[in-house]
């Protein structure tokens, strides 16, 4: 993994933190201007890399990623 992508992982797990909801798709795709594929492949790498990360799907149909806090096992 280049620099460049740890630090866009890094950033998008701390968006997904910051956020109460949690970040979507089309947030992803604005916050780093990626397109859809790119934005769906970042939350592949999200849910990998952090796995306490969490989904959850909305009334509309969007999903949504959050992280907490990591909690020692």
């Amino acid at each position: 993994m280049s620099f460049q992508k740890a630090a866009d992982l890094l950033r998008l797990a701390e968006l997904a933190t910051a956020r109460y909801q949690g970040v979507s798709l089309t947030e992803i795709e604005e916050e780093f201007r990626v397109d859809r594929r790119t934005a769906q492949r970042m939350t592949k790498v999200l849910e990998e890399m952090f796995p306490h990360c969490t989904t959850r799907v909305d009334e509309e149909r969007r999903k949504f990623w959050k992280c907490g806090p990591m909690r020692p096992s």
